[in-house]
């Protein structure tokens, strides 16, 4: 079975053409960005819309749910994507478009950035498989994306486990620019729809405040 993987649609947008020739790679170079171009193949065919809950845990354990809705449009010649939220406070709907925002902004509180949702560590030129093992009872490619631009407030690489069967992201962790891990984030549940396989909740976990955000897809069919 495959995975669709929302993000990874939503990623096409930021992924920039990786320079260099195939003679200059390693092979573990060549078969990361080989794995790059499948994945986003794979998940780039389709016009897809889901509303949810975005559930935000802050440092004194206190939960906040904001409902979201994720769209990315394809059309023969172009794709759009657009994260939309609702503001608890003013209930106020706030859209952030993928090409246009900044990469490393929060999205209203909580432990995803702009970037996360983008999928912008796929887009970055340094790829390489590093490894294959099991993670989570998963067979697994182990990718390590490495940022070229590490600035303060951003990543300095994102290591991701990548399962062999469905070509779905069974975890990922990301490195802050001092390269000490900052985020754990894996998908919890997969749910089948019209024949697809699709993720229902992602959770993702910044270790070094203890905060935690849970997203939670409406699927046709629930």
């Amino acid at each position: 079975m495959k995975v669709f993987f929302p993000f990874l649609a939503a990623g096409l947008l930021v992924a920039k053409a990786v320079a260099g020739e195939a003679g200059e790679l390693t092979d573990a170079e060549k078969q990361g960005r080989a794995l790059v171009a499948t994945l986003m193949a794979e998940n780039s065919t389709e016009t897809y819309s889901r509303t949810g809950v975005m559930k935000v845990r802050d440092r004194e354990r206190r939960w906040t749910e904001i409902p979201f809705r994720l769209q990315i449009v394809v059309t023969p010649t172009n794709r759009a994507a657009a994260f939309e939220i609702t503001d608890p406070v003013t209930a106020n709907s706030l859209t952030n478009a993928f090409k246009d925002a900044q990469m490393a902004t929060p999205i209203a509180g909580s432990d995803f950035w702009v970037g996360d949702l983008a999928m912008e560590f796929l887009g970055w030129p340094g790829q390489r498989v590093l490894k294959s093992e099991m993670r989570r009872g998963r067979s697994c490619k182990v990718l390590e994306s490495v940022n070229p631009e590490p600035g303060r407030g951003r990543y300095r690489r994102v290591v991701t486990w990548i399962d062999n069967d469905t070509g779905g992201i069974v975890q990922a962790e990301a490195y802050d620019e001092a390269n000490k891990l900052l985020k754990k984030f894996e998908p919890k549940d997969v749910k089948k729809v019209r024949g697809r396989w699709e993720v229902k909740e992602m959770r993702l976990r910044n270790v070094q405040t203890g905060t935690q955000t849970v997203m939670e897809f409406d699927l046709p069919g629930e």
